[in-house]
């Protein structure tokens, strides 16, 4: 499905349910497209610690899916007022500290909790690192990542 298509699907999901925005404004980046949504009430949309946000972007990304007569599946991510960009810079920060003090330790670090897109920047950020390795464990919303030197056994320690 092609942007404007997304973009207008985001729109009307809004009018629908009377929620007040400004615009939605679509900005690409070599790993997905991010659909900003500017709104002067982007507390009712973004909600305690972002939840609403994230039920919001997997109920649009349901309707694209389905409206999606294609075969292509668009990876994309929906945003109030940078709400999501500022969380996902946070979490790429902590994880690239905690990489330091793997380095630095040599011990295994183990990050919180996180949704299943964050684990993926997590993965990616470190696919070329030659002296970090990541690996996923745990079920559900308690899915983390552990940062872990290359080559080290998981019977390290921990942090």
């Amino acid at each position: 499905m092609k942007n404007e298509e997304i973009k207008n699907t985001i729109e009307t999901f809004l009018e629908k349910m009377t929620i007040p925005f400004d615009d939605v404004e679509c900005i690409e980046t070599n790993l997905h497209s991010t659909f900003l949504v500017h709104s002067s009430d982007a507390g009712i949309l973004i909600g305690v610690k972002g939840e609403t946000l994230e039920a919001l972007g997997y109920l649009i990304r349901r309707v694209v899916e389905k409206n999606n007569t294609e075969d292509d599946r668009s990876v994309f991510i929906v945003d109030v007022n940078n709400y999501q960009t500022k969380k996902i810079q946070e979490l790429i920060d902590s994880a690239q500290a905690s990489a330091r003090r793997v380095k630095l330790f040599k011990q295994s670090v183990e990050l919180s909790p996180m949704t299943s897109y964050e684990r993926m920047l997590i993965h990616s950020l470190f696919t070329d690192d030659k002296e970090i390795t990541t690996t996923s464990y745990g079920d559900g919303k308690f899915r983390r990542i552990v940062l872990q030197l290359q080559g080290v056994e998981n019977s390290e320690e921990v942090v």
